[in-house]
């Protein structure tokens, strides 16, 4: 009789066919598995998922070669981040996104790009900064979370001296809601930002020529609101006339404002006319282009949202916004002065 001789490999191979066969096909590890065998839920989202459906809304416009906002700017390259701080932080599009980051597969979905969570410690620790930065050497987008926001303009109001009985009497419903068309027009705004950061990475302003801008000059604040008065009128104008008129009326008192500047004070405002002044320019243009649009079936869940038929309001509140802050009739972190040019 023939006996069988053990070998070590023929066993090994034995036991990893026997694994296999038990171990999930999806290729899905037991260690993602609950006590009874059921996938683990996805990571939780502690980010408003709202946001990600007005970025998407914008993306639609911007993230192609016919970007109706500005001629050949194609946004699809952009990274997003949407953070709330030391919380979470959502990361959408990134080529190689940082230590830390996990890929999500949950509900919430960009339609066509990966979605990265990290919780814990964010990449930015403060509130409220929508606005665009390096992550891992890739310029990407920067949207703060409705909570964050939220909290800073609550902060600005405990900061407020008043006594807290009179603030609460002022104090409506519209302070405290995002508005939908804000929050489309400030993703618009940021993510211009990332293009010009790449195409004139040199020409924005530089905060230190503020050292020689006369912020206090009564003559200077007076004309510069006199400007912002006259580019009112000549967008609101309903002729050719009329916007003649106004522009031309505007460049006067620019000429003569600007003759007693100090050259630099000048070129500061060249350079946050470039920077500030073009993308605001991007959030009227972005509501010409989506009035009439049929949007996105999640956007009708944002409160306040009320499509877009018409928004010739959205329009005119940007005119009117201009109009207030180059007045100096915007409180601005409390200061009496207001936004200063």
């Amino acid at each position: 009789m023939i006996v069988p001789v053990y070998r070590a490999p023929v066993f090994r191979l034995a036991l990893c066919c026997v694994l296999l066969a038990v171990l999930p096909a999806s290729g899905q590890s037991l260690a993602a598995k609950g006590e009874r065998g059921e996938a683990a839920p996805p990571p939780e989202f502690r980010i408003d998922p709202l946001l990600l459906a007005a970025a998407h809304e914008v993306w639609s416009v911007i993230g192609s070669t016919m970007n109706p906002i500005w001629p050949h700017w194609d946004a699809s390259p952009t990274p997003l981040l949407f953070y709330l701080p030391g919380e979470q932080d959502v990361l959408i599009n990134h080529p190689h996104p940082p230590a830390g980051f996990h890929l999500y597969s949950g509900p919430v979905q960009f339609p066509g790009w990966r979605i990265f969570l990290k919780n814990g410690p964010t990449l930015i620790g403060i509130d409220g900064q929508n606005t665009s930065m390096d992550v891992d050497g890739v310029r990407t987008l920067v949207v703060a979370d409705t909570l964050s926001n939220l909290r800073q303009r609550v902060f600005g109001l405990v900061a407020d001296p008043r006594p807290a009985q009179d603030q609460m009497r002022t104090l409506g419903f519209a302070a405290l809601a995002t508005d939908p068309y804000d929050q489309l027009a400030m993703v618009v705004h940021e993510a211009f930002h990332v293009f010009q950061d790449k195409m004139a990475p040199d020409k924005g302003a530089d905060d230190m020529l503020l050292l020689y801008y006369p912020v206090l000059a009564v003559q200077n604040n007076v004309g510069f609101a006199q400007e912002g008065r006259a580019l009112a009128d000549a967008l609101r104008a309903g002729n050719v006339a009329e916007f003649r008129r106004a522009a031309v009326r505007w460049l006067a008192v620019r000429e003569d404002r600007r003759s007693l500047l100090p050259p630099k004070a000048v070129e500061y405002e060249d350079g946050i006319e470039f920077t500030e002044g073009l993308a605001k320019y991007t959030e009227y243009r972005l509501f010409e282009v989506l009035e009439g649009r049929q949007p996105e079936a999640a956007l009708h869940w944002m409160q306040g949202f009320g499509g877009y038929a018409d928004l010739e309001k959205q329009r005119c509140d940007l005119i009117e916004a201009l109009v207030q802050n180059m007045g100096g009739a915007v409180n601005v972190n409390n200061d009496p002065y207001g936004t200063a040019p």
